[in-house]
């Protein structure tokens, strides 16, 4: 909604002179009053025929001023009655048509009928508006408010060819990048691929909670590789294609549809105020290094070590296969023939892996023991997890160390956030309790007393709480 910056200050003065005579004669004066009374009437219910009756059209009272019309619209949008205020706004042009700022209330106007899904009265006021002779800016917002207007009429013509691309665009002499596809007529380029690319990063973060630029610019590379505009191509056809014949079959319009849309606006809305209210932390070099020295050993990485692993055959004994086997570089050849012999399952599998000390590798198990060996050692009895056997060389080993925080600043950083904005969830969810005024009478899956007080209920629950958190 624009801000209402200009405010207009007109007067409707009553006219000067008195609007009844006194009389002293009886039967002359009371006939004159009569007259006009009568002639009173008949304009009334003139005007009452004249008027579209709309139900719930904000009526202005007779004589009331411009500044109190704009008042009243200001107070309707406030109370969320967009459809109201419309009709206020409307009725404040037709009694200051001159208005500064007739094509701004227009836009507004426009949005208000968007948000009402009066879509068809939208567009209608999106035409007047650019009539009206609006700067770049706003021209360029009408655009793009007219195109979806008339994309939920299912306007799919001529016409809305024609608005989109001088609309989006910007003009002819916009270049759109190479043509992919047309559709009906309408050109699918390579702007209209970037932009679905850009909303779906977008989306993707805001449903994530997700935030900054570093973030977006790393999932916009991620789908700039040719294969990803190929899937998000199709998907952007996929979806016109669907979209429009829903249309045409008004699913939009169906119950289930409604309700979808509706609890995914609650949803979106969440998510829209979470990622608002959390893009508040913002940690600076002190907060960083503060954190990091509070923990180093949060971020210690135990000793690891790269092995060469011979899976062995069912029968296949450790002693025979090693007898030639005298320097960790033998090892390494016999590995590599292996891997290389074309005979199936003769020759198992043989590769290098690397594994830490205190965790289980998903191929060897449990890995303790290997840590055994000293570099260029392998095992001579079988390394066995599960059925399977091995034979380990420890190639290469590295010790444990706590890297510096140059090296791992941006984790840093990254956890720092998280649990920052965790603490800010939890402060933002108490006030709003306190806000809203809610009160848990009972916990779902918890046996509920019928004689407990809300209030009592409420405070016990409260009180398991503080203990669980402490």
């Amino acid at each position: 909604m624009m801000n209402d910056e200009r405010k207009i200050d007109l007067r409707v003065d009553v006219p000067p002179g008195r609007l009844q005579r006194r009389t002293t004669s009886g039967a002359g004066g009371w006939y004159v009053v009569l007259v006009v009374l009568q002639l009173l009437s008949v304009i009334g219910v003139a005007v009452l025929l004249l008027d579209d009756g709309e139900i719930g059209k904000p009526v202005a009272e007779p004589g009331r001023p411009v500044s109190k019309l704009r008042t009243l619209a200001l107070e309707l949008e406030n109370k969320s009655l967009e459809l109201a205020a419309a009709r206020t706004w409307e009725q404040y042009l037709e009694r200051f048509p001159g208005a500064a700022d007739q094509a701004e209330i227009l836009y507004r106007v426009g949005r208000l009928y968007m948000q009402s899904e009066e879509f068809e009265r939208a567009a209608a006021t999106f035409v007047r508006c650019e009539q009206a002779g609006p700067d770049d800016e706003l021209k360029s917002r009408i655009g793009q408010n007219l195109v979806t207007c008339l994309r939920r009429l299912g306007r799919y013509g001529e016409v809305g060819r024609e608005l989109s691309r001088r609309v989006e665009t910007g003009g002819a002499d916009v270049k759109r990048g190479r043509v992919l596809a047309t559709l009906a007529g309408e050109e699918l380029t390579e702007a209209d691929l970037d932009r679905m690319v850009e909303r779906r990063v977008d989306q993707m973060l805001s449903l994530q909670g997700g935030h900054g630029a570093t973030m977006r610019q790393s999932l916009l590379q991620r789908f700039s590789s040719p294969e990803m505009r190929q899937q998000i191509f199709q998907e952007l056809l996929q979806a016109q294609l669907f979209t429009r014949r829903a249309r045409e079959l008004k699913l939009d319009s169906k119950e289930g549809f409604l309700q979808a849309r509706a609890a995914l606006e609650e949803n979106l809305l969440a998510s829209q105020f979470q990622a608002h209210e959390l893009d508040k932390v913002q940690p600076t070099d002190v907060d960083i290094e503060a954190y990091y020295a509070a923990g180093p050993d949060r971020y210690r990485e135990p000793e690891a070590m790269r092995v060469v692993v011979i899976t062995l055959s069912q029968d296949e004994q450790p002693q025979s296969l090693l007898a030639d086997v005298k320097s960790s570089e033998d090892f390494k050849r016999l590995a590599a023939q292996r891997s290389s012999h074309p005979g199936g399952d003769a020759a198992p599998a043989t590769e290098a892996l690397t594994i830490v000390r205190g965790q289980d590798h998903f191929e060897l198990g449990k890995t303790d023991s290997l840590f055994e060996l000293e570099t260029g050692e392998w095992n001579r009895e079988p390394h066995t997890n599960g059925e399977r056997r091995f034979v380990v060389l420890a190639d290469d080993r590295t010790a444990a160390r706590t890297p510096p925080l140059s090296e791992i600043r941006t984790r840093v950083e990254s956890d720092y956030t998280s649990r920052k904005q965790q603490e800010l969830s939890r402060k933002i969810f108490e006030e709003l309790m306190d806000r809203y005024d809610v009160r848990i009478v009972s916990l779902p899956g918890t046996a509920g007393n019928e004689d407990t007080d809300p209030d009592d209920s409420l405070d016990g629950k409260q009180g398991e709480s503080s203990n669980a958190d402490q």
